[in-house]
């Protein structure tokens, strides 16, 4: 109970310093609803306008350059490389439903680094972002999200999202300390069961 407390604890902090660097965010058209899956499944979201999931030409030397690679469930950020790898519709602590997401984590870097404290994964439903979701019996993926690894170490973690209804969820992984989200990984999920 005493390491649940302080996961939560660990995650509200984040959290907390998230939402105080992040920008304004302009709502993102809500893409149709897939109904024939029955389990939620992970899609590339397609780029609307002028977007675009190419690399940006425009980079800093604080920052590593962030590339978002051929697979759409891929991006390399400097020396870190996350995959989006499934999600799946499960019930939080309240019974209410949450969406778990799990990644593939790369530390290419020279230093330790942990997911948390490197990658910033937003989930939105209807151009809102979602709050955290804590379960009462975290799986190991749960807890690997702030466990720091060692060069070269490829981590698996997941990351709890609450649900506000059924429609789709577009997730946007990015470099945590771009404060420009120049470079986002995104993709749909649908969430409807």
């Amino acid at each position: 109970m005493k390491r649940v407390s302080i996961i939560i604890i660990m995650l509200l902090w984040i959290m907390v310093f998230l939402m105080a660097c992040s920008e304004s965010i302009v709502p993102a058209e809500t893409p149709s609803l897939n109904n024939s899956a029955e389990i939620p499944k992970t899609e590339p979201l397609a780029p609307s306008g002028t977007e675009s999931l190419a690399p940006s030409t425009a980079t800093t030397s604080t920052q590593p350059q962030s590339t978002v690679s051929q697979s759409a469930d891929t991006a390399t950020f400097g020396d870190f490389t996350v995959k989006i790898l499934k999600s799946e519709v499960i019930k939080d602590a309240s019974k209410k439903p949450a969406l778990r997401v799990y990644f593939e984590f790369t530390n290419n870097s020279d230093k330790n680094a942990s997911f948390v404290f490197t990658i910033s994964a937003k989930a939105f439903q209807n151009g809102v972002e979602l709050q955290p979701a804590f379960v009462m019996n975290p799986i190991p993926e749960d807890n690997n999200i702030i466990s720091e690894i060692k060069p070269g170490i490829t981590i698996k973690c997941s990351q709890l999202f609450s649900l506000k209804d059924k429609t789709p969820v577009e997730m946007e992984v990015s470099y945590l300390f771009d404060f420009e989200k120049e470079n986002i990984l995104k993709q749909i999920i649908n969430v409807n069961k």
